[in-house]
């Protein structure tokens, strides 16, 4: 995974929620371990898609995204979170 082809902005608010989930939720170092690979994952495949920031995610974009989860065998867990 290519985090560098990842938009500033969308890099940006990734940090920004899991500084809440640290902050505010107090979620343990392996979950926001978790949370950051797994939406990793998603703005790559957003960047491979050209959307650029949060504004021009659509429905569609969140639904292909689940459906390549599910294609990969992950766990019920994993694409929950």
């Amino acid at each position: 995974m290519n985090a560098d082809s990842i938009s500033p902005i969308l890099n940006d608010e990734l940090r920004e929620f899991i500084s809440h989930l640290e902050m505010e939720r107090s979620y343990s170092p392996n979950t926001l371990e978790a949370y950051s690979r797994d939406l990793l994952r998603y703005l790559q495949h957003l960047a491979d898609l050209g959307i650029r920031d949060s504004d021009s995610i659509k429905r569609d974009h969140l639904n292909a995204h689940l459906k390549l989860l599910s294609d990969l065998n992950l766990a019920d867990t994993s694409r929950a979170r």
